[in-house]
């Protein structure tokens, strides 16, 4: 991630349980509300923009809405709907505006004395119901659930940290990938993780809570959700100043066993794919002088950059041979990477043009929006701070690594570890930045890859999730439409094709 030194994460202290935090929904009051103890649901108004660059059309609702007289003493709040705007006229019939000016159906929502209109408890009976077809392109309200089903774009992914709780069902409606994180080949240590001087990993990963869920797994894919592994994270070596930790030394040269591990773990715990963590040098003779002062011997940047290539190429081949064999059929194993903005940029980076070469590999990257080097946040234009503009970045990513496809990169958010580079981004500015981007340079990135964040226990109650989905599922399925396609099976992989081998007994914790 994150903040060095905890990106992806050096939290990651997974033979730590860490509680869950016990809170209810707060919403940051720079969605104009003023933050209370009650949970608070959040719509967010459909992109016309977006939609009409898919030349998509709904019919037209129609409805009669009573209105609400609120106590005197109410303060009303007008916000996505106020004392003289409905919810049914905004797209929303059926729901109440509260007294903070949102809409919805909860309790909070529609009761006491301050429901401003709609079916409010202590207000008028519920409206008629509107007549036609509802539009399906509205976004899903709380109790829905958003799969990965609806095609390759306007994703939204949540790592799970798996030392920490499991995520509830009130968080997981929202997402359409859970990421596993982290499979690694260390077992713990507060100052510097012990590594296995074979890259050996465990033949089986801890789902969350310290402990392996295949239930978990199995009902989060029923529902329609994507459950990816990620091998890696700041645990396995950093590139920032003062990490201590240098495991992925002793991974160089062994991609072939360790790509095996990897896909047999993905077989036996029923995983849609791998996502390649590394946050660690390749470039020391270059553009990262001065860094990684902790690696071994055995480091060398031609060896970091041969393991990030051959990983990804042997991953691709023996995922498509896995997918032939049991008939997998959820499209293809998903592969992918999350590097830090700072290693994506300039494009010649090393990193950068191994992405590009394997990009038929790939089915979709996560760049870390949250390194200091983009400021999103602040304008992803740039225009707020940072060494470059996240929408440039962006762009660089869709149209030089890949092949002008802005639904194969799915932008990262971090929610709460990234205070140390002033990455940390709520919901009401993520909601903000996925809207901006769809209509920067006059809609060019409109269909993209969606957004991903770390990680599930920040977002409490499922809050900063659901109101990114109402921006990101505007345009959920917009790649069907005649946009690129990431179903090809093509693979850029040049490697053998022998029997996978079991992985070492060796034991790690993650």
């Amino acid at each position: 991630p994150f903040l060095a030194p905890t990106s992806h994460c050096s939290h990651q202290k997974s033979t730590i349980n860490s509680p869950a935090q016990n809170q209810k929904h707060q919403i940051n009051n720079q969605l104009n509300l003023t933050t209370t103890n009650d949970t608070i649901m959040i719509l967010y108004q459909p992109a016309a923009t977006a939609l009409s660059l898919l030349s998509l059309s709904f019919p037209t609702l129609t409805t009669s809405q009573a209105t609400n007289t609120p106590d005197p003493s109410c303060q009303a709040q007008s916000g996505q709907c106020g004392p003289s705007t409905t919810c049914a006229s905004i797209g929303f019939p059926g729901l109440c505006c509260s007294e903070w000016g949102y809409c919805g159906s909860s309790v909070d929502h529609c009761g006491g004395d301050c429901c401003q209109n709609g079916p409010c408890l202590n207000g008028p009976p519920a409206p008629t119901p509107p007549t036609g077809n509802p539009p399906t392109g509205n976004p899903p309200t709380t109790g829905s659930n958003y799969s990965a089903d609806h095609g390759e774009d306007s994703r939204l992914i949540a790592y799970v940290g798996n030392w920490q709780a499991c995520p509830t069902a009130e968080q997981v409606d929202a997402y359409s990938h859970l990421v596993i994180a982290f499979a690694v080949s260390y077992t713990y240590s507060p100052t510097k993780n012990n590594c296995d001087a074979q890259c050996n990993i465990a033949s089986s990963v801890p789902i969350c809570n310290n402990m392996n869920n295949q239930a978990l797994v199995d009902t989060w894919r029923d529902a329609g959700k994507k459950v990816i592994l990620s091998f890696g994270g700041a645990g396995m070596g950093g590139s920032w100043f003062g990490d201590q930790n240098n495991c992925w030394d002793y991974c160089f040269g062994k991609e072939e066993a360790l790509s095996t591990s990897l896909v047999n773990i993905i077989d036996s715990q029923k995983f849609d794919g791998i996502d390649i963590d590394y946050e660690y040098c390749y470039d020391v003779a270059g553009k990262q002088s001065g860094r990684c002062a902790q690696r071994s011997g055995a480091y060398t940047d031609f060896k970091a950059q041969t393991f990030l290539d051959q990983l990804t190429s042997k991953l691709r081949t023996k995922l498509d041979a896995l997918q032939a064999n049991n008939g997998y059929n959820r499209g293809r194993y998903e592969v992918t990477h999350a590097p830090m903005d700072s290693d994506m940029t300039p494009s010649s980076s090393a990193y950068f043009q191994i992405l590009h070469n394997r990009r038929a590999d790939l089915d979709f990257l996560m760049p870390q929006f949250y390194n200091g080097v983009t400021r999103p946040a602040l304008g992803v234009d740039g225009s707020g701070g940072g060494q470059m503009s996240a929408a440039a970045l962006f762009g660089s990513l869709s149209n030089e690594l890949f092949d002008s496809e802005p639904n194969k990169v799915v932008f990262g958010h971090c929610i709460n570890d990234c205070g140390g580079t002033g990455s940390n981004i709520n919901a009401a500015q993520a909601v903000q930045v996925t809207s901006d981007l769809k209509n920067y340079n006059q809609g060019e990135f409109a269909c993209n890859g969606g957004a991903f964040f770390w990680v599930a226990a920040d977002d409490i109650g499922g809050a900063w999730s659901d109101a990114v989905l109402a921006e990101v599922s505007e345009t959920a399925g917009c790649s069907n439409f005649g946009g690129p396609s990431t179903t090809s099976t093509t693979s850029t992989a040049t490697t053998t094709t022998e029997e996978p081998t079991k992985p070492a007994t060796t034991t790690t914790t993650t």
